[in-house]
C-alpha cells in the first residue's frame, strides 16, 4: 500500500516537473500575447535631410558666400576645390565642386564627381550623373540619369524615367515617372506621376489609443490560416490575425491591421489605421490608408491609392522592395532596404 502511494506521488511529482516548463507557453496562449499590436513608434524616422545639413555646414565652414561669384574658383578644407558657373556648362565631366548661380539646364551625359549646387531652378538633362545635388529652388532630373548618394531640392523634384536615385528628399512635392529606383525618399507628397489630382484630406482619421486599457474591446483576433472580408463589408475594429488576411473590392477597415502572414487588400478599399505584416503587403487600386504601412518583406501599391493626407503624414517602409505602380500618392516617406521602384 506505501509503496503504491509513493509511486503515485512520485509520478506527480515527474509530472509537474515535466509540465513546469511549459506553463509560460500555456499563459500565453491564455493571454493573446503574440497577438498584442506591434508597438512601433512611427513618429520617429531618421531625419530624412541629414545629409544635405551635414553639407551645408561643411559648405559654410569651407567658403564666404561673398566669394562666391561666376568663374570663381575657390579651396576648401573639407569638400574640396569649389568652381562657380554661370548658365553655360563647357566641359563633359566636372572633377570639382560645382555652384551654379543662374538658372540653367545642363546638358546630356555630364558628369559631375562631386556635389552640385544650385542657386535657382536647375535642369539636368537625360543620362547625366551626379554624386549628390543639392537645389535650392526647383530641380528636374531628365531620364536615365544617375545620382549616387542623395538629391535634395527645397522646391519641387522632378525625376524622368529610368532614373536612378539613393536617398532623395523635397520640402515640397516629388514627382517620380516609371522606371525610377530608389532606397530612400521624403516629400509632401510625392507622387508616381507628373500629375495626379490626390484626396486633400478624409472625412475622419482613426487614432487608437495607446493607454487602452482593456485590450479585448478594441482588437478583433483571427487565428484562421486566411481570413477573408468580403466585398463592401466594414470592419469596426483593429484586427490581428495569426495568418492572412484578404480584403474583398469596396471593403473597409476602421482600425490598424497586423498580420503574421500576407495581406492583400482588394481595389477601392480604405483602411483608416495602420498597416503591419510579416508578410507581403499589396495594396489595389483606387484605395486609401490613412495609416503607416510596414512589412518585414516587401510593399506594392497599385494605381490611385494614396496613402495620409496633408494633415495626417504617413510612411511606408519594407524590408525588402517596394513596387510603387503610376498615380500613387504619399505623404512623407518612402524607405526600403534593398530596392523601390515605379512600375
Amino acid at each position: 500500500m506505501n509503496s503504491t502511494i509513493l509511486l503515485g506521488e512520485y509520478t506527480t511529482i515527474v509530472a509537474l516537473m515535466m509540465l513546469l516548463p511549459l506553463l509560460p507557453a500555456w499563459m500565453g496562449i491564455r493571454e493573446k500575447k503574440d497577438f498584442k499590436p506591434l508597438k512601433i513608434n512611427f513618429n520617429y524616422a531618421h531625419d530624412p535631410r541629414s545629409n544635405v545639413k551635414s553639407f551645408d555646414r561643411c559648405f559654410k565652414d569651407d567658403f564666404n558666400e561673398a566669394n562666391i561669384h561666376d568663374g570663381a574658383l575657390l579651396k576648401g578644407k573639407k569638400l574640396g576645390d569649389l568652381k562657380v558657373l554661370g548658365s553655360h556648362f563647357k566641359e563633359k565631366v566636372y572633377p570639382e565642386l560645382i555652384y551654379v548661380t543662374q538658372e540653367a539646364t545642363v546638358p546630356e551625359n555630364t558628369l559631375f564627381e562631386q556635389e552640385l549646387i544650385s542657386k535657382e531652378n536647375l535642369t539636368l538633362s537625360s543620362g547625366c550623373h551626379a554624386k549628390a545635388i543639392k537645389a535650392e529652388r526647383k530641380l528636374t532630373l531628365g531620364s536615365k540619369c544617375c545620382i549616387s548618394r542623395w538629391v535634395d531640392a527645397e522646391n519641387s523634384l522632378h525625376i524622368g524615367k529610368s532614373t536612378h536615385l539613393n536617398i532623395a528628399s523635397s520640402l515640397s512635392s516629388i514627382y517620380m515617372e516609371k522606371e525610377v529606383t530608389f532606397s530612400r525618399l521624403y516629400g509632401h507628397p510625392i507622387i508616381t506621376s507628373s500629375m495626379l489630382a490626390y484626396k486633400k484630406d478624409l472625412l475622419f482619421v482613426y487614432e487608437e489609443d495607446p493607454e487602452e486599457a482593456n485590450i479585448e474591446k478594441v482588437l478583433l483576433y483571427i487565428q484562421d490560416t486566411t481570413y477573408e472580408i468580403k466585398e463592401n463589408d466594414t470592419i469596426t475594429q483593429s484586427i490581428v490575425l495569426s495568418g492572412k488576411l484578404v480584403m474583398g473590392a469596396g471593403a473597409k477597415i476602421l482600425g490598424d491591421i497586423k498580420a503574421n502572414d500576407n495581406v492583400l487588400i482588394g481595389d477601392n478599399c480604405i483602411v483608416n489605421g495602420n498597416i503591419i505584416a510579416e508578410g507581403n503587403i499589396t495594396i489595389g487600386k483606387n484605395c486609401f490608408v490613412s495609416g503607416n504601412i510596414f512589412s518585414r518583406k516587401n510593399i506594392t501599391v497599385n494605381s490611385y491609392t494614396q496613402v495620409g493626407t496633408e494633415k495626417h503624414t504617413r510612411s511606408i517602409v519594407a524590408k525588402n522592395k517596394i513596387l510603387l505602380q503610376a498615380h500613387v500618392a504619399v505623404f512623407n516617406y518612402i524607405k526600403t532596404y534593398e530596392e523601390g521602384k515605379v512600375i
